[in-house]
């Protein structure tokens, strides 16, 4: 493979290196009255905000080209990045001996020390070592998936080329961009399970150092035991099978006779669901004005705190030369609303991908009131949480992006039965990462057939004959086995939990239903994900209440979807 050139990292050191040197100072201040420990507090958190803000300002768009070229995604230069990160652990400690229990903080600071002093419970200093070899085995993986779509745009293709090739209407085009895209991956395979293995390796000599038998007790001490339990995680992927999958499969089988085919394939996955016009616009900017009438109608407050996010010009949705590749949410100052940098084009899935980090941002913009930089920013699961529990409360008002009733009944369908396939898919990959990080025997043929059989039970319906061989390793294309080790199973809480929120809506009321989730995002970021749910529903729907609701609201649009099909 021809070698394609890799964009230095963006540095601004003599920022970097003034920042380390406040750190420094703070760790060899003295705080022993409670003034002076509260002083401590405030000023760590001023310098994450720093940190934060730095980060933010280098990358918002600047002059290189990132679209052509391998993106190095750090801000700061590995070195200084090691030193930064030693320096975190070092605030720590002070921090933990500021109040050997967390519930003498003060009231505002206490979830933040309890986390300092789990996070400072397992930290070993002869780790640091392993914590640098796994950021860099991290950052190769990310670079390899980057460099898939640097291959496939050699021939002056768009950015979004391949995802828009993979959800075309035309199955050649479709079948072409997926066996290109698969047999990439598939020449990538060898060399991705040997940084799945080094990964769990690693992960595991770091649990073992402080007496955690595996990388998943080492995260629960480490988060101050915020992980899902084991025993939860598996009732849900039993009931999910019992009444998702069943539910998936009757929409796999609706799918095959509107594709006319006897069975999906896996190029089929993506084959929109959608009859109507692909692209809402003929640009990404023109969607603003699309979701300002969207959230006009839907609620007051939330249509400002989109206008915030415009006036303030926090939205770049354009795929240009001179961004990022990928979505990303950046966060500056507590003045400022946060910043998206997205590369999309105007069709429906972006509307979708589009909405839902509005509902990040939002979240964003209501903890900004906290004191403490580390209230400001919620946890993977609640995050994840409110951004799709944000996209399924705007539903019953895309009356207002569409102009038949037929049309707005499919949409609805079309994007339910999405969020279906996404929680099943996260069961599968929740159970697989507990499977092969269990048994560090297993090589890279078992968990290719582990991978394959809990697909075939969770997942979709598609028939893989003759690419079976690319079935198996379809697993390294979820990046977060790599990057976020046992997050699936806390984006699998979040999505379902999202889901109760949805049904309150649909079956009660759905301006209370806002009020519940508008009420909830200003809660500290700290907040375990069972109380900020409380918030929303206590308890929450279980799988088998959602999956009778959600097959009752599926049938009565399919009645729409055959009516535009026939037109």
């Amino acid at each position: 493979m021809e070698q394609v050139p890799k964009k230095p990292s963006i540095t601004s050191p003599k920022q970097a290196e003034a920042m380390l040197k406040r750190v420094t100072e703070l760790i060899c201040s003295r705080a022993e009255r409670e003034s002076e420990k509260a002083a401590w507090l405030a000023k760590r958190s001023d310098l994450e905000t720093a940190f934060q803000e730095e980060i933010a300002n280098q990358l918002i768009p600047h002059k290189a080209s990132l679209h052509g070229q391998l993106y190095d995604h750090r801000v700061f230069s590995a070195d200084f990045e090691n030193r930064r990160r030693d320096a975190m652990h070092q605030l720590d400690a002070c921090q933990a001996g500021l109040w050997p229990v967390a519930e003498h903080a003060p009231t505002r600071a206490v979830l933040w020390q309890a986390q300092v002093q789990a996070r400072h419970s397992v930290f070993r200093r002869e780790n640091l070592p392993l914590e640098q070899e796994l950021e860099e085995i991290k950052e190769e993986y990310v670079n390899s998936r980057e460099r898939i779509r640097v291959e496939w745009q050699k021939e002056l293709r768009h950015p979004s080329a391949l995802n828009d090739a993979l959800s075309s209407r035309q199955q050649k085009v479709r079948k072409d961009a997926w066996q290109e895209a698969a047999l990439a991956y598939f020449r990538q395979a060898p060399r991705c399970e040997d940084m799945f293995s080094d990964l769990n390796r690693l992960r595991l000599e770091m649990a073992q150092s402080v007496k955690c038998d595996t990388y998943h007790d080492f995260l629960q001490a480490q988060t101050n035991r915020r992980l899902p339990l084991r025993r939860h995680m598996d009732r849900i992927a039993g009931d999910l099978k019992a009444w998702f999958v069943p539910l998936a499969r009757e929409r796999d089988r609706l799918h095959c006779q509107d594709l006319s085919v006897g069975h999906l394939r896996p190029w089929d996955a993506h084959a929109p669901a959608l009859h109507g016009p692909a692209f809402l616009a003929d640009r990404p900017q023109d969607m603003i004005p699309i979701v300002d009438r969207l959230l006009a109608a839907m609620d007051g407050e939330i249509h400002h705190w989109f206008r915030n996010l415009v006036d303030h010009g926090c939205l770049d949705l354009e795929a240009r030369e001179d961004k990022l590749p990928g979505c990303h949410l950046l966060v500056r100052s507590p003045n400022s609303p946060p910043y998206l940098s997205l590369n999309l084009t105007a069709n429906w899935q972006d509307l979708h991908r589009l909405l839902y980090y509005l509902g990040r941002a939002f979240h964003l913009s209501a903890c900004r009131t906290h004191p403490y930089a580390a209230n400001r920013f919620p946890g993977l699961e609640i995050h994840e949480a409110s951004a799709v529990a944000f996209k399924l409360l705007t539903m019953p008002y895309w009356n207002h992006l569409f102009t038949t009733p037929d049309q707005i009944h499919e949409a609805q369908r079309s994007h339910m039965e999405q969020v279906i396939y996404r929680i099943n898919h996260l069961a599968a990959v929740d159970q697989f990462e507990y499977q092969v990080t269990t048994q560090p025997d297993l090589d890279a043929h078992d968990r290719c057939h582990v991978w394959s059989s809990l697909d075939g039970e969770y997942g979709r319906d598609l028939d893989w004959g003759g690419v079976d061989h690319l079935h198996g390793i379809s697993w390294h294309n979820y990046s977060a086995l790599f990057l976020q080790p046992y997050s699936s199973g806390a984006r699998l809480r979040a999505n379902l939990a999202a889901l109760s929120l949805w049904k309150i809506s649909e079956q009660e009321n759905t301006a209370y239903a806002l009020d519940l989730y508008k009420k909830s995002l200003g809660m500290n970021g700290l907040t375990p994900a069972t109380e900020f749910y409380r918030q929303w529903c206590h308890p929450l729907h279980t799988p088998e209440q959602l999956a009778v609701d959600l097959a009752v609201y599926l049938r009565e649009r399919d009645g729409a979807f055959d009516r535009i099909r026939k037109q």
